[in-house]
């Protein structure tokens, strides 16, 4: 990461006080991105990286009213660092995406942070599954809600049941755009070495049961591993999921 540029944001901007934006020049091809910040209060090393899901950017988590209805107070309750970064736009975690990580959780690491949770949705839940997968060192624990882990697979998804919901065309077309046709493989061997959380409506049509069903089953013998199946519910619900408690479940197994 080259060139980083912090500027504080109005709080009448996003109505969130002391949110900072953080522009900076990716340091493996000089793209030029962006994420917003929070600093956490004074004391408090964990940070909580939030990956937006399709269609949207680094303001989503201030953005969207579940999300900041539901997920930022629990973050600010907790006095939390928090970083929701851009990605390069389709956050499904390419090669680039990880180098762009690597070095912005190598930032929060300068200032002081210590754990670092990924608690995301849908094409963010399915990056962060990446990201850990690829470098399980670098996180203490995932959440991840209404998330597919093989890539390929879901691309082939998307393409084949593309007239049953508008979205699944263009989420096929972005996949094509960030792996062409090499798809990454998730290890869930890396997966059993941090906390792993799992939420999914059966009746999604957008990200189907099917894939946390299989990912469960490769992970059978994880030890900190807890899965929520919200019967009925579709992409949506586990979004807005608050009991179980997945945030408080994640402390839970890394403090």
């Amino acid at each position: 990461m080259r060139d980083a540029s912090l500027q504080p944001l109005p709080a009448t901007s996003l109505g969130v006080p002391g949110l900072l934006r953080l522009d900076y020049t990716s340091s493996r091809d000089g793209l030029r991105d962006w994420a917003l910040l929070r600093h956490p209060a004074p004391g408090v090393r964990t940070w909580v990286i939030c990956l937006h899901g399709f269609n949207a950017n680094a303001n989503q988590l201030f953005m969207r009213r579940d999300l900041k209805r539901l997920w930022l107070p629990r973050y600010l309750e907790h006095g939390f660092g928090i970083l929701s970064p851009t990605l390069r736009g389709d956050a499904w975690m390419n090669p680039p995406a990880i180098d762009d990580l690597d070095d912005l959780i190598d930032y929060l690491r300068s200032l002081g942070a210590t754990r670092l949770l990924i608690e995301s949705g849908s094409m963010g839940a399915t990056g962060a599954l990446l990201y850990a997968s690829a470098r399980p060192h670098s996180v203490q624990a995932v959440i991840a809600r209404s998330a597919v882990h093989d890539l390929q697979t879901y691309r082939d998804f998307c393409r084949a049941h593309a007239h049953r919901h508008p979205l699944l065309q263009p989420i096929a077309d972005s996949l094509d755009r960030a792996y062409g046709t090499s798809f990454p493989h998730l290890d869930p061997n890396a997966l059993r070495t941090l906390p792993l959380l799992l939420a999914h409506g059966t009746d999604d049509p957008i990200m189907p049961i099917s894939f946390p069903r299989q990912l469960v089953g490769l992970l059978h013998d994880h030890p900190r591993l807890r899965y929520c199946e919200l019967p009925r519910g579709d992409h949506e619900a586990p979004l807005a999921l608050q009991s179980p408690d997945l945030l408080q479940l994640a402390l839970d197994l890394i403090l």
